[in-house]
C-alpha cells in the first residue's frame, strides 16, 4: 500500500497513498447516493441534523481527497519543502529545525516560527526523522 516516490526531479517525494483518493471518491460517491432519495422517502420528517450529518460526512470525503491532491513533502540534501493540504509552501532548511520528535502515530518537526506534523507510516518519514535528529542533535552542540 506504502510505495516510496523516488522518480521526482527534486529529490525524494513523501506523499499520501492513491487509496486516500479512492476512500475519498467512494465516501462522496456514498453520501451523495445516500442524499438523494432522503427528500422522497422520508416525507419531510428527516430533523436538519440528519442532512447536517450527511454534509459533515460528504466534507470529510472531500477533505480526504484535498489532503491525497495537496500534501506532499520533498526532501533533498540540505532543506525539504513542505505542502500543506491549503497549498501553502514552506520551505524548511535542515539547519533551521529546533527539534524533532518521532511519537507513535507521527513526527513532529518544530521550527522557529512553525510547528510541521507528518503521518509516521508514509514511506520515507522514517529516514527523514532520522536525518532531522541528527541534524538538531549537531545544531544543539
Amino acid at each position: 500500500m506504502y510505495k516510496k516516490e523516488t522518480s521526482h526531479q527534486y529529490g525524494d517525494v513523501i506523499r499520501y497513498p492513491k487509496l486516500y483518493l479512492w476512500v475519498g471518491i467512494a465516501g462522496l460517491i456514498f453520501t451523495g447516493v445516500m442524499s438523494l432519495p432522503l427528500p422522497i422517502f422520508t416525507n419531510d420528517t428527516l430533523e436538519w441534523w440528519g442532512y447536517m450529518l450527511l454534509f459533515a460526512f460528504w466534507l470529510l470525503g472531500a477533505g480526504i481527497i484535498m489532503a491525497y491532491m495537496n500534501w506532499f513533502m520533498i526532501i533533498e540534501k540540505d532543506h525539504f519543502i513542505y505542502r500543506s493540504i491549503f497549498r501553502k509552501t514552506y520551505k524548511v532548511f535542515y539547519s533551521d529545525v529546533i527539534d524533532c520528535t518521532i511519537k507513535e502515530n507521527d513526527v513532529i518537526i518544530k521550527t522557529k516560527d512553525r510547528k510541521f506534523d507528518v503521518d509516521r507510516n508514509l514511506p520515507g518519514v522514517r529516514e527523514l526523522g532520522q536525518r532531522l535528529r541528527s541534524q538538531t542533535r549537531k545544531n544543539s552542540k
